[in-house]
C-alpha cells in the first residue's frame, strides 16, 4: 500500500516532473487497482496516504501539509471521496459476483438433483436412492425422506435412526 504510493511520489517528484492533475489521477488509479485486488479497507488506507502524499509533495505549499490554494482543498477532497467510493463499488462488486457464484452453484446442484430424480423409473429405487442425492446435493450427515401417506422412511444409511426432523415438505 505505502510502497506504490512512495513509487509514484519519487517517481513523479524526483524523476518525471507532472502537473498535480496526473499525479492525483495515478494515485487514483492506484487506488481502483488496490480495491480490485484486496478490497475495501486496504483501498481506503491507502486513499489517505495517497491524499497525505499528494497533499505534501504536489500541492502548493511544497513540503507541509498546509494548502495555500482553496481550489487544492476541493481537489484533495474530491481525490479522496472519488478514492473511497470506487473502492467501495469496486468492493461491492466482488461480493455481487460471489453470491452469483454462489447461486449459480446452488442451481448446478438443483439440477443434478432433478436429473438423478428423473433418471430413474422405478419409484421404490428412487425413494431408496433420493436420501443419498440429497447428501450427494446439498451436504449433510443424514438425510431420510418419509411420504404422507405411507409408513414408510427412506434413510441415507443405517446410522440415521435419530435423525432430527429438520424439514418436512408434504406431497399432497
Amino acid at each position: 500500500m505505502v510502497a506504490r504510493s512512495t513509487a509514484i511520489v519519487f517517481v513523479y517528484h524526483t524523476i518525471v516532473k507532472v502537473n498535480p492533475t496526473t499525479v492525483a489521477l495515478t494515485f487514483l488509479l492506484g487506488v481502483l487497482i488496490l480495491s480490485a485486488s484486496w478490497g475495501l479497507r486496504p483501498a481506503v488506507c491507502t486513499a489517505i496516504v495517497a491524499a497525505a502524499a499528494f497533499n505534501y509533495y504536489f500541492l502548493l505549499p511544497v513540503g507541509t501539509f498546509a494548502i495555500a490554494d482553496p481550489q487544492n482543498w476541493v481537489a484533495l477532497f474530491a481525490f479522496l471521496v472519488t478514492a473511497v467510493i470506487a473502492s467501495d463499488l469496486s468492493e461491492r462488486a466482488r461480493r455481487e459476483a460471489h453470491n452469483a457464484n454462489e447461486r449459480r452453484r446452488d442451481v448446478e446442484r438443483l439440477y443434478g438433483f432433478s436429473q438423478h430424480l428423473l433418471s430413474s423409473d422405478n419409484v421404490a429405487e428412487l425413494l431408496n436412492a433420493v436420501p443419498g442425492y440429497i447428501l450427494d446435493s446439498f451436504g449433510g450427515k443424514a438425510a431420510a425422506v418419509s411420504l404422507p401417506n405411507r409408513p414408510d422412511v427412506y434413510r441415507s444409511g443405517p446410522g440415521t435412526d435419530g435423525l432430527e426432523l429438520l424439514f418436512f415438505y408434504s406431497f399432497s
